[in-house]
């Protein structure tokens, strides 16, 4: 058959994957499975399903559709579902429209399927809970793959509703901006990319706080006959609104589904990450270590000049973390199967400064054994 009646016939894929994890944590720490209610004071263990994920794509000529569902919890729920198209006439540019993932950055627009570590950076989980979004989409990826200095460039462009998978609560959609360029070849990966979000929130009372980001990353993979070495660094900063005690902006703790909570505060922060992964060919291990850098309010040190003392609920809103992990994956079965134990280092502390004594430091070290099986 050739690849034009190929085309003319629509095709089905189903595919997914599941993650298990068990993990181990010290009396403060936060375990992503399981619940977090424990004895106080002592070490705890918890156990359960990390991410589940069923799903089917679907083409037919220059149209693609995708569905995908999570089930988690004892609870299904809908991740990804929307509708793509690429243009005929010109195969670099394709549009999108449903529950996508969010064009940002590096780590944000990697599954967990395929990232070397179980969770991303810190900041993630305020700035984005969630890597998908309602919204319509554009992009663009250079069509031919010559050995230019400069064979890999990708634009993507989109307009969300701002408030991960809950559905949009305002009048105007966020807009994002991803650009990445780079090299690839059978030696060596090089990417660069730039970043862009700018939108905002409402409180209850309809009052508008700005929620803008911006971002840069690299990644850089050296692939050799024995092994493949890589390294990835990101950084973000930019203004995150949320309540005096917590600093979601979006989704399921967003502030307007708690007024109660006090007034909305504007945040200017500042986040980064470095991650040096080393596989080998012959040998199916990976080891990682990952460093992640996560500023909540870097002009903590002014305010507290000007007489503001945070409550102790307000501790993780203002305060500073670092996240140091160790790490070391086992591949199977064609990357079907991978076993992996992380270790993470997970220092928290209220003021950004030195100058000024922390009110509070928390040791959250974690330990975690996880199996993840694709299909």
């Amino acid at each position: 058959m050739s690849s034009a009646q190929a085309q003319d016939k629509p095709t089905f894929k189903p595919g997914g994957y599941m993650q298990a994890v068990v993990q181990m944590a010290q009396p403060n720490g936060i375990p992503s499975v399981g619940s977090t209610h424990h004895e106080q004071g002592k070490y705890f263990l918890r156990a359960g399903l990390r991410r589940s994920y069923w799903g089917v794509e679907s083409t037919y000529k220059g149209w693609k559709a995708k569905g995908e569902i999570i089930i988690l919890d004892h609870k299904l729920d809908f991740y990804k579902a929307y509708i793509g198209y690429t243009l005929p006439q010109n195969k670099s540019w394709s549009f999108d429209a449903g529950l996508n993932t969010v064009p940002f950055g590096m780590e944000l627009t990697t599954s967990s399927r395929d990232r070397e570590t179980i969770e991303r950076a810190l900041y993630f989980k305020d700035l984005f809970p969630s890597d998908v979004d309602f919204g319509l989409a554009a992009h663009y990826k250079l069509p031919h793959q010559k050995p230019y200095y400069v064979n890999h460039l990708t634009v993507d462009a989109a307009l969300i509703g701002g408030n991960d998978k809950h559905g949009m609560r305002k009048s105007i959609p966020d807009a994002v901006l991803r650009l990445e360029a780079g090299h690839k070849d059978e030696q060596m990966v090089r990417k660069y990319g730039v970043s862009g979000f700018y939108g905002y929130v409402t409180d209850s009372k309809g009052n508008h706080y700005t929620r803008a980001y911006a971002g840069c990353h690299l990644g850089y993979a050296l692939l050799r006959q024995s092994y493949c070495a890589k390294l990835y660094l990101e950084g973000i900063m930019g203004r995150q609104p949320g309540l005096a005690t917590q600093n979601y902006a979006i989704g399921k703790n967003a502030p307007e589904q708690n007024p109660e909570g006090g007034a909305i505060k504007e945040r200017d922060f500042m986040g980064g990450m470095a991650m040096i992964a080393v596989r080998g060919t012959s040998v199916p291990l990976e080891g990682v270590v990952k460093y992640s850098y996560y500023a909540r309010n870097y002009n903590l040190k002014r305010e507290l000049e000007k007489g503001f003392a945070p409550e102790p609920s307000q501790f993780l809103a203002e305060g500073v973390s670092h996240n140091t992990t160790f790490a070391l994956n086992g591949y199977f079965n064609d990357n079907r199967v991978r076993v992996s134990l992380y270790y993470e280092l997970i220092f928290r502390q209220t003021a950004a400064n030195a100058a000024y004594k922390p009110i509070m430091q928390d040791r959250d070290d974690l330990l975690s054994l996880a199996l993840q099986f694709a299909f």
